[in-house]
């Protein structure tokens, strides 16, 4: 046996240490070998189990990403991955500080390569403290394979080299879930192949003494413990087999995962919430290097945007925000997102609104920031968009199932050609703050030859688009329309003029040029 080999061996042999039935493994393992090379594995394995009382100090290296760390009495600093693999390795050797756990740190010391990336974990944030989790929307997906919790110790190699182990947490034929020590440095799509150590054990099978392959989908962290989400790649047909029997005869025994059902009802939920309430406006633009805006998606606290884009004849005048020139600068490539930031401004003349916009990489280009600006901030009209885009493309829909439908219906026929007309999806949003308009003044000299701002003016007679409405949630009774009209109000002897902005048989939002001076529920004329 070659050097490798034994190593190879070892490396199988320390993970089962815990293992009451250690010797009769052992002895199944190396029943290749002769009785020689037989004690010397255990001569090595004995050395490695011996305890240990060196200190491991990385401070004159690492300096300041040391951390304290006390484990039986004895006190190290190490960087924050440093510890997890301290703590992993003392669980392979039944809970003990030995020499083979100091020799695995010696080695993650001195070979840059098994950290991975070659960089550390930065330091604790302070604000670490108001983290929050994410809920990532859309993301609710049924399974089409039934996922059985199941937890067995299992050794991960990736394809530098580094080996983990770690145990499985729920199985299915197409991915896995596995409970890990640490996060090690990986990026999401990456290759590893899975040793699966405990049901080689439980269950002799030669398909299992074979890597099986997989792919990093993900991470999930709670409460100081790891997990990583695995997804089959390759084929193996003789393990599919396997696995699927497996689940199969023990169904009754292991308990049969549900945990994506309720996931997908939190997330809905949040959706259902959220959306209807978003004060950001989603648009979604046709499909070509010209894009025209296609569809605006209305709220019930968005519907600012679209008044502020209504000329004076009230026909909706937002896709002149987005014209063939400006989408042919900002239509990002597919899989990144352009984000910028839009200042528009209107001028009236003779009862005519005519809209005036500009991105911050255009009034750079143009040299005309402090002009536009300056004339801009002056006006009441002034407002100030982030804007963000991305290609979309027909799979990110979740239409995979009326796809493959034999007999589809028509409305699903129209559904996916409707869907394969939109190409980028993008978001405008109001950030607009009084409080800075003397920000904008102050933007450097300009000239007082307004005019060379035409440029920006937008075309008479924007685009249709369509604008389409979140039903989630209907708080009101009736149908409210939108209308303005001149109205004036009396309360306590003094009057004020204004104009509605909606109004249905029974109420109606109005806009005044002056605060009002009343509390509510007081009676006005």
């Amino acid at each position: 046996m070659d050097s490798e080999q034994q190593q190879h061996l070892i490396e199988q042999l320390i993970p089962l240490l815990r293992e009451k039935d250690f010797d009769d493994i052992f002895n199944r393992l190396t029943q290749d070998e002769n009785s020689n090379r037989r004690f010397l594995l255990k001569m090595e394995i004995k050395r490695k189990c011996t305890p240990c009382r060196r200190v491991i100090d990385m401070r004159d290296e690492l300096g300041e990403e040391c951390l304290v760390h006390e484990f039986e009495g004895i006190t190290h600093f190490m960087p924050a991955e440093a510890i997890g693999l301290f703590q992993s390795q003392c669980y392979l050797y039944r809970d003990t500080y030995t020499l083979g756990v100091n020799e695995a740190l010696q080695h993650w010391q001195k070979h840059p390569q098994s950290k991975g990336d070659g960089s550390l974990p930065p330091p604790a944030s302070p604000f670490r403290q108001y983290d929050v989790n994410p809920i990532p929307f859309a993301s609710y997906y049924g399974r089409r394979q039934e996922r059985m919790h199941f937890s067995s110790p299992v050794l991960i190699k990736f394809q530098d080299g580094e080996k983990l182990f770690a145990k499985s947490s729920d199985l299915s034929l197409g991915g896995m879930r596995v409970s890990v020590p640490y996060l090690p440095s990986y990026h999401t799509g990456a290759q590893v192949e899975v040793f699966f150590t405990g049901l080689e054990r439980d269950t002799p099978n030669p398909v299992l003494h074979q890597p099986v392959g997989y792919q990093i989908l993900g991470e999930e962290s709670k409460e100081g413990k790891y997990w990583l989400r695995l997804v089959r790649s390759g084929e193996q047909p003789a393990f599919d087999a396997f696995l699927s029997d497996f689940i199969d005869a023990n169904k009754i025994r292991y308990r049969v995962s549900v945990d994506y059902l309720l996931s997908a009802a939190i997330i809905k939920g949040y959706e259902q919430f959220y959306l209807p309430r978003m004060t950001g406006m989603p648009l979604f633009f046709g499909t070509g290097d010209n894009p025209n805006l296609e569809i605006a998606l209305r709220t019930e606290n968005n519907q600012h945007l679209l008044e502020y884009w209504r000329d004076e004849k009230n026909r909706d005048a937002l896709a002149g925000l987005f014209s063939a020139e400006r989408m042919k600068q900002l239509c990002p490539a597919p899989g990144t997102t352009v984000e910028t930031l839009i200042y528009c401004f209107t001028h009236t003349v003779r009862s005519h609104i005519y809209f005036f916009s500009a991105t911050a990489e255009e009034l750079r280009q143009s040299g005309l920031t402090a002009l536009f600006f300056q004339v801009g901030s002056r006006r009441p009209s002034w407002r100030v968009y982030k804007f963000s885009l991305e290609a979309c493309e027909l799979r990110e829909a979740d239409v995979g199932q009326l796809q493959g439908l034999e007999n589809p219906q028509l409305q699903d026929i129209l559904l996916l050609e409707r869907l394969k007309q939109i190409g980028y999806c993008g978001l405008l949003q109001d950030i607009s703050q009084e409080s800075l308009r003397e920000e904008f003044r102050q933007e450097g000299e300009f000239s007082n030859n307004a005019n060379e701002l035409q440029r920006f003016g937008h075309d008479l007679g924007a685009a249709p688009f369509e604008i389409e409405t979140l039903h989630y949630v209907q708080l009101r009774k009736e149908a409210r329309y939108i209308h303005k009209t001149a109205v004036a109000i009396k309360h306590n002897g003094r009057a004020w003029l204004g104009w509605t902005r909606d109004i249905s048989a029974h109420g109606m939002q109005i806009e005044l040029e002056e605060a009002f001076e009343g509390e509510k529920d007081d009676i006005v004329t």
